[in-house]
């Protein structure tokens, strides 16, 4: 079958069982014959009667000289199109893309300009990737946990870890019943009595109390019996000997230019006091 480039073709896949009333989905995969490249992938649109299609574009032909194509068309029981279905096998067409002759004029001549630019274009085209799109597109399946495997790896976990072993505590217990009855079989160091040592600091106290009072008291009386002219006497007394005391005080002064005169120390000490007889208080 001839196939005009860049025109619109249908791409047709007819279940050969009529009776079959299983729902199924068709995908086609177009590819250059030539090369084996995959020119398009499409899921067909299912039409009723177990008839589906889809509208293509046909790919350029770069060469002028037909360009020879593949459509492989299967049918599958899932709409991820994953799992073909055991009734039907893949059907295979082969087409021809090829430009025709318009108003039944042959080839040959020189080539206008607008064929030149159509085969331009047409070339660009088919170098240009194709994406799938985003319901064409290979659907990825969830990953499958391996339960048995992470089963099996906890139940050998848990086969190594071991019972712990009963701590054997009545020999604790033993030892510290014996350390209370220790306790309580301790005599107690009696209170020590205080009193004795109390009453002898109290004794000593008064009697040095005692002895001071009559000091006093011995004082007072000898002063009483003591004369005016007596009292006056031992006042001139005091004062005759706070008089024959000399007093002698050193300190250095600055000078003006910076000299330190030595400290002037009296030749002549004043003679030292005659003893005051204390006797000539009682005469």
């Amino acid at each position: 079958m001839i196939i005009r480039p860049q025109k619109h073709f249908t791409v047709v896949r007819q279940i050969a069982n009529h009776l079959d009333t299983s729902t199924y989905y068709v995908q086609a995969v177009i590819r250059d014959a030539f090369t084996d490249r995959i020119l398009a992938t499409l899921n067909l649109d299912d039409k009723g009667g177990q008839r589906f299609t889809k509208s293509w574009v046909a790919a350029p032909d770069p060469s002028g000289e037909g360009r020879e194509i593949s459509i492989v068309t299967s049918v599958y029981t899932d709409s991820g199109y994953t799992t073909k279905s055991e009734n039907y096998g893949d059907e295979e067409n082969s087409h021809t893309i090829e430009a025709r002759s318009l108003n039944g004029r042959g080839g040959g001549g020189a080539l206008a300009s607008s064929d030149i630019r159509r085969i331009i274009a047409e070339e660009l085209d088919a170098r240009k990737p194709t994406e799938p799109k985003k319901d064409e597109k290979e659907k990825v399946e969830p990953p499958k946990m391996r339960w048995d495997d992470v089963l099996s790896a906890i139940k050998k976990v848990s086969d190594k870890i071991k019972e712990p072993t009963q701590v054997e505590l009545s020999p604790v217990f033993e030892a510290l019943e014996r350390i209370a009855q220790m306790i309580s079989d301790k005599e107690v160091t009696p209170k020590t009595d205080l009193e004795p040592f109390l009453d002898a600091v109290k004794e000593m106290l008064d009697e040095k109390i005692d002895r001071a009072d009559r000091t006093n008291a011995d004082i007072v009386d000898v002063l009483k019996v003591m004369s005016e002219q007596q009292l006056k006497a031992v006042k001139e007394a005091v004062d005759t000997a706070m008089k024959s005391v000399s007093w002698t005080s050193t300190f250095t002064t600055s000078a003006e230019k910076g000299e330190v005169p030595e400290a002037r120390i009296a030749e002549d000490p004043e003679p030292e006091p005659e003893e005051f007889d204390i006797s000539k208080l009682t005469a």
